[in-house]
């Protein structure tokens, strides 16, 4: 049998309910994956949704990638879904378009007929895993309810080849939830370490330049989606009495308001009430210590810009933009959250690890502010394990072997 880089590519076929210039956290790592696969052989295409009407729709190319965009009006997820899964099995059934690998960032028991119908056409499920549930939503309700629901997570499931997660935490929760050991791969999240890299001290000052930072600042930086389950409302809070103690301290909230996922107008309202509240947290110091900077399409630059990057979600796959702020030798202060795993590293050593209060991360904080010896020794040890287990090459040499033992041709 030919060798992958010999023989056609291997063709992939990504379902995602939004993508490119509509990106949340998986479609966009995936996006910035491409460009490697394709060198690695692997062919792959995107099938999504999208709600803006200005957006191009059937069959376009943009960034160099095959899109097949679907329009829907509706915001129920479901009905995304559905759109998704008649698309794909156009696509999987056209003569002209032949795909080994199917890819879908979660799949609902809804998709089950789907699934059906795909598996028989004899193409591989491969499902990515990217964030780790809220339990205790999992476990509300009447217990037969919830075992039903894991039931039929249950049957969903058994229809994937592989389920790709991000950690070993993460991999013993689908086990729990019933997968087959067979089924799963731990593929890291890789960091570009060309683009995410430390810079030396006349590139920190240019950038600081450039985004408007004065020089003799401690500048702290949150970069992420302004959403509640991020709790920069927390972030606000803790950095406030921070500032008490450290008054050259300084807040950079990046990020946009909303996303394109959101699903409704209830959670859109709801969305802008929490944007006020922040607003409101930030009192007497917005504009002055504390900046709300909009999205960025350079998240590189901050990094390189700041002193201390901060986080609080209430869960995460992974955490891709804490890895990315580590390559580039910021230190990281993090309250704890759900799926968080060894794969980040080692608290104290290579970041630091508080309650889930704004007092316990204001004290982090704090420290890491006024301890320059600290600052250092967090950056330096978290660059060494970011750069000896999140190397993109590696995550684009696993997930390309995985594409081609997929289709069989390995």
């Amino acid at each position: 049998m030919d060798s992958p880089s010999e023989s056609s590519p291997t063709r992939v076929l990504l379902v995602t309910r939004n993508f490119f210039p509509e990106l949340g956290g998986a479609s966009e790592r995936f996006r910035r994956y491409i460009p490697g696969l394709q060198a690695r052989n692997v062919l792959l295409k995107v099938v999504c949704t999208t709600r803006n009407p200005d957006l191009p729709r059937g069959k376009c190319v943009e960034e160099g990638i095959e899109i097949y965009r679907e329009f829907i009006s509706d915001p129920n997820p479901l009905f995304a879904d559905s759109t998704l899964n008649r698309k794909t099995l156009q696509l999987i059934l056209n003569d002209s378009e032949k795909f080994d690998v199917v890819q879908f960032f979660g799949l609902h028991p809804s998709s089950i007929p789907f699934l059906r119908q795909l598996k028989r056409s004899r193409t591989k499920i491969l499902q990515v895993i990217t964030i780790i549930g809220l339990r205790h939503q999992e476990n509300q309700g009447f217990w037969l309810k919830r075992f039903a629901r894991k039931i039929k997570r249950r049957l969903t499931e058994s229809f994937c080849e592989k389920i790709v997660v991000s950690s070993q935490t993460m991999a013993e929760e689908r086990l729990q939830e019933g997968a087959v050991p067979a089924q799963i791969q731990i593929i890291s999240n890789g960091v570009d370490l060309h683009r995410f890299s430390i810079a030396s001290l006349e590139q920190k000052q240019e950038r600081r330049k450039e985004l408007g930072i004065p020089q003799d600042a401690i500048a702290v930086l949150y970069l992420g989606v302004l959403t509640p389950r991020k709790r920069v409302d927390l972030i606000i809070a803790a950095f406030l009495k921070t500032k008490a103690e450290n008054p050259k301290a300084i807040l950079f909230l990046v990020g946009p308001v909303d996303r394109p996922t959101m699903q409704n107008q209830e959670e859109a309202a709801l969305q802008s009430t929490y944007y006020n509240k922040l607003l409101s947290l930030a009192g007497q110091e917005l504009n002055r210590s504390i900046f709300f900077s909009g999205e960025t399409k350079s998240p590189e630059a901050w990094f390189q810009a700041v002193d201390v990057f901060t986080f609080a979600s209430v869960n995460e796959g992974l955490g891709n933009v804490l890895l990315e702020a580590m390559a580039c030798g910021v230190p990281v202060v993090t309250t704890d959250f759900i799926g968080r795993a060894q794969e980040l590293g080692q608290p104290t050593k290579d970041y630091l690890l508080t309650e889930e209060t704004a007092e316990a991360l204001s004290r982090s904080l704090s420290r890491v502010c006024s301890e320059p010896q600290l600052r250092q020794s967090l950056a330096t040890s978290a660059l060494a394990h970011v750069r000896q287990h999140h190397d993109l090459q590696k995550t684009l040499d696993q997930y390309a072997d995985l594409y081609h033992r997929l289709a069989n041709r390995d």
